[in-house]
Parts: C-alpha cells; structure tokens; sequence
C-alpha cells in the first residue's frame, strides 16, 4: 500500500512503512518530525526538518496517509464533543489561583479561544470575573463563618496574598474584611 502527498514539486510516499520515497529519492528511514524537501545542485534530496503546523494537515486532509487522518480525527472530534462548558469550569474553579493559561485548559481551549468564549458568555474579561467572583464568596464566608480569620478566607477564596485581599475587598465593599464582619453580625 503506497500513500502519498504532492504539492508544489514536494512528493513524498510511504510504502508499507518500508521505505520513504522522497523528491524523487528513496531512503529507509527518516527520524520522527516534519521536512521541507528540496533538492541540491547535484539532483540529491535534502531533508531540512521543521515545525509541523497542524493548520496544513487539516487543509489537505485528503492527501495525508491515512494513520495521520485517523488520529487527527480522532483528536478533532474528541475536542469537540468533549470540550466542557466555560462557564462550568469557572464556577467550579474560582476559588483555584489559576493563571488564565491553566483555567484555558482546564476548558481544553487556547487561550485566545478561551478569552474570546468567556467574554461572550460573561461580557467581561476573565479577571475581572474572577475578582468580583471571589470578592463575593469571601463575603459570604465573613458573613457565615466567624470562625475563620481572614487570612483562611483569603486563601480560601483563590487569593494568593491576603493585603491585596485586603485592598480589593475595601475598594469592593467599601470596609475592611474584618469591619464587614462586624457590621455583618449586628444587622443579623
């Protein structure tokens, strides 16, 4: 079974894993990765390796060996059907002091996918989401948990350091954690 691709003077071809045929040459091996091939002056080919964009594949799906379609089908589908909600993760994940990039694949997007699919669904930017998000879950904990100090709240709801905790819940709620508690507690 030979497979193979043309484009552009550029052939290649696989007979049964045996051997390559490449710009008119043969060789019995080519270690793993994509190639530009060309040829020299004297007619020999000349194999110079590069990065493999995902991107070309799927332009030309009929024209790749067909283990190659199979497993970027397989990939291509199963991103698709199994790509979770944005906004489930989010709401399950707030409290993690997650970069953007790491909440991106938890939602098994990009990043710039990611932003662009929060946006739409939040009409806000995702840090901003996140602060007000967490701002309104360590509320919740002053007012529910005396027990806790404000440091456990902090760290609790996804914040790394508890002064710009601190700050952030001030410019929020317009008290300081611990005088929200207290006001908290007498109006209850």
């Amino acid at each position: 079974m030979t497979e193979s691709l043309s484009t552009n003077h550029r052939q290649w071809s696989v007979s049964n894993g045996q051997a390559y045929r490449i710009c008119g040459s043969t060789t019995r091996s080519l270690p793993p990765g994509a190639y530009t091939c060309f040829t020299d002056g004297y007619g020999n080919a000349v194999f110079q390796p590069r990065s493999l964009v995902i991107d070309e594949l799927i332009d030309f799906p009929g024209s790749l060996p067909s283990q190659i379609l199979t497993e970027l089908n397989y990939f291509w589908t199963m991103g698709e059907s199994d790509a979770p909600s944005v906004a489930e993760i989010m709401e399950a994940n707030f409290r993690f002091n997650l970069s953007l990039e790491e909440y991106a694949k938890l939602c098994h997007r990009s990043l710039s996918s990611f932003k662009r699919e929060f946006q739409a669904r939040f009409q806000e930017s995702p840090g901003k989401w996140l602060l007000q998000k967490r701002l309104d879950y360590s509320a919740a904990l002053l007012r529910n948990h005396p027990k806790m100090n404000v440091t456990e709240i902090a760290f609790e709801s996804g914040f790394e350091d508890v002064s710009h905790f601190s700050r952030a819940f001030k410019a929020q709620y317009r008290f300081s954690p611990i005088v929200y508690r207290q006001k908290s507690s007498t109006v209850e």
